[in-house]
């Protein structure tokens, strides 16, 4: 093989592959949360539905939490957005330390957050969201300024689509709220 079509190869090779490398990290980065490292709500309404199919062909149960932090607007009013960027960086690691590998985090807007817990009963997905809430307490700087959860879990009904799943955890969150805060609240 001539050297010059040699070199025409090998840097189309080498072009193809960098291309291939620059696409899967915009892919990577516009199905996570710039901030807290989670997903986004870009990957939930994507890939929500597949994850409900798989459940539910094995059988699983699906749960998920909705969660959204108290008073979180008293710190962005307070200390300024930084800091509000900095305890919700703060709780994207909190969230991500506290749940297993086949779950997944997402970001859903603002200062809400979802949690998808695979192959999990709603007991459970209340054992785990309670962790996170015990530890979230054990932040003095959150603690002080009266931060904290409030959540709603669900598990999948048969026959619900994703939005309604999520409506439901998304009212049980707001059912928390009305009922005083700081509290979780499972949508039957």
């Amino acid at each position: 093989m001539p050297i010059g079509l040699m070199t025409i190869s090998t840097v189309t090779i080498l072009s193809f592959m960098n291309q291939r490398k620059i696409r899967s990290t915009i892919s990577d980065k516009s199905m996570h949360d710039h901030l807290t490292g989670l997903y986004n709500r870009h990957y939930l309404e994507l890939n929500l539905d597949t994850l409900i199919k798989k459940s539910l062909a094995f059988d699983k149960e699906i749960s998920i939490a909705f969660i959204d932090l108290d008073n979180f607007k008293n710190i962005n009013d307070k200390y300024g957005h930084k800091r509000g960027d900095e305890v919700l960086e703060f709780m994207g690691k909190l969230i991500k330390s506290s749940i297993r590998e086949t779950d997944n985090a997402i970001r859903y807007g603002g200062d809400e957050f979802i949690i998808l817990y695979q192959d999990t009963s709603t007991e459970k997905a209340l054992e785990i969201t309670e962790r996170i809430n015990t530890k979230m307490k054990k932040n003095d700087f959150l603690y002080e300024n009266k931060i904290s959860i409030s959540s709603g879990i669900v598990s999948y009904q048969k026959n619900e689509n994703w939005k309604e799943l999520i409506n439901r955890a998304d009212k049980a969150m707001y059912d928390s709220k009305k009922s005083g805060k700081d509290k979780i609240s499972i949508a039957l």
